[in-house]
């Protein structure tokens, strides 16, 4: 039986270096730090969350700063004027509580002012950063077979990811929910504190969002849940009915990375305001 999260730990004589995007065959070995790409692959891969926290030597801040670079330094308002998003998603909190609704924004200045105000958004990075980081990470890992098409044209494509960009704010927390797609979170600034959860679903045709609970979302959220797990009940992970085991506690800090696998359950709030 697998931990719900493996927690790496850096030797004391190995180096930490920066991620280099430029160096294709590797990028999934160096967002896991010390811990062996095969390694992780063959154990933990689709089984259990893993965290590399940044190197103990340093502020965490250098080894993803080529990736921060890309993205304009993390300048807020230029990551929403160059997303290949069609639109920004802006959560926002209802009566200065921790309740959220999510909007659809068309315009990156409006976005920006959203965020300005508070509301935390997200957006896909510019194409150039998502097309290097998506194709490597299936090569990497051997989802779609490695293959990658952005334009999504060819039939022969069997890969397909996204990047998107979180833009935190104070205070912010994203309920109990869990994803269809596998996940790497990269902490690029500010913190967050992440709770994880096993499910009952190992492989996912849907996610499950409790925090958005419109009757069209619960209905095929839950017929699809149910074609793994026939007594899944729709609502918040429970132990013995849509999730197993410990609820687990990760902090992650600038620099760190994390990944968790579909179906997980997992709750985040914002310590300290920033990007990932």
């Amino acid at each position: 039986f697998l931990p719900t999260c493996f927690r790496v730990e850096w030797p004391s004589d190995h180096e930490e270096s920066s991620v280099n995007l430029e160096d294709e065959s590797s990028l999934l070995q160096q967002l896991l730090g010390p811990l062996n790409s095969q390694l992780f692959l063959g154990r933990y891969f689709r089984e259990s969350a893993v965290h590399v926290p940044s190197h103990p030597s340093t502020d965490g801040a250098n080894r993803l700063q080529n990736i921060a670079s890309q993205l304009f330094d993390l300048d807020p308002k230029s990551i929403l004027r160059e997303t290949s998003s069609e639109s920004v998603f802006v959560w926002i909190r209802k009566n200065h509580t921790a309740r959220i609704h999510s909007i659809e924004v068309n315009d990156a200045e409006s976005a920006f002012q959203l965020y300005q105000a508070g509301h935390a958004t997200y957006c896909r990075s510019p194409p150039t950063l998502e097309q290097v980081l998506v194709q490597n990470m299936l090569r990497g890992t051997g989802l779609g077979c490695g293959q990658y098409d952005p334009t999504r044209q060819r039939l022969t494509s069997m890969g397909r990811g996204e990047v998107e960009v979180f833009m935190s704010t104070k205070d912010h927390i994203t309920n109990w929910h869990y994803d269809f797609q596998e996940n790497f979170t990269l902490q690029l600034s500010g913190v967050k504190e992440w709770c994880v959860q096993k499910g009952t679903v190992r492989h996912p045709l849907r996610g499950c969002t409790p925090h958005y609970n419109t009757p069209d979302a619960v209905e095929s959220q839950v017929l699809a849940a149910r074609l793994a797990d026939r007594n899944f009940q729709f609502g918040e992970p429970v132990a013995g009915s849509a999730a197993i085991g410990d609820v687990e506690t990760i902090t992650l800090k600038p620099g760190d990375v994390f990944y968790f696998p579909a179906g997980m359950w997992h709750k985040i709030k914002v310590v300290e305001p920033g990007v990932s």
